[in-house]
């Protein structure tokens, strides 16, 4: 194994030029080669470049299909391999695909009654059916009409957290009060003890 990393490395070393093909008779260490290559990688190389790179090494690892897949084919003859590969290349746009997906299928389901049988798949009327495809659109003074509700529910809600700031301010203060109180009282029992053992 060292024979071979050896050998690779000299191959590297020998391309970039690197000791003229003398690194196998200086003696150095692997490692401190090593170190001596990417020293030399980072600094011919800038950082956009670095994260290309490494953005395509990922991508490579990413896409190997593994041995066991490139000499199978697919029905229309393309090696597995590289359908493999494709559906890999497109996983964030069929992401996408899926979340739009089931988007549509909440958009289905509303005002709908309970379905049962948890995530079976959808029957035909409740898809030809559905309150959303079947129900007539809004007419101009309707849709007014949400707007002005919706503004009504949005102000509402804003008196109701000015509300909630409000209680919540007067607890702490309710609690502040009930706290100095009760100092207060026990001072007033230490003092009144004191006074009735200086009288006896």
């Amino acid at each position: 194994m060292a024979s071979t990393v050896e050998a690779r490395l000299a191959a590297i070393e020998s391309k970039l030029g690197i000791f003229a093909g003398k690194s196998a008779a200086t003696g150095d260490n692997l490692d401190k080669r090593l170190d001596d290559l990417k020293a030399l990688y980072e600094d011919k190389t800038d950082a956009a470049f670095r994260e290309s790179f490494a953005e395509s090494d990922r991508l490579i690892e990413e896409l190997d299909a593994g041995t066991a897949l490139t000499h199978q084919t697919s029905v229309s003859s393309t090696p597995l391999y590289y359908r493999r590969q494709e559906v890999l290349s497109a996983a964030d746009g069929m992401k996408s695909d899926f979340d739009q997906l089931i988007e549509i299928l909440n958009l289905l389901l509303v005002s709908q009654p309970p379905r049962e049988g948890g995530s079976a798949p959808l029957r035909e009327e409740e898809v030809t059916q559905a309150p959303i495809i079947t129900t007539p659109p809004a007419s101009e003074e309707h849709a007014k009409r949400l707007v002005e509700l919706k503004g009504n529910i949005d102000d509402l809600n804003s008196r109701t957290q000015a509300v909630a700031g409000r209680v919540d301010a007067l607890l702490k203060l309710h609690y502040a009060l009930i706290a100095t109180t009760s100092e207060k009282l026990v001072v007033a029992d230490e003092v009144v003890y004191a006074k009735e053992q200086a009288a006896k």
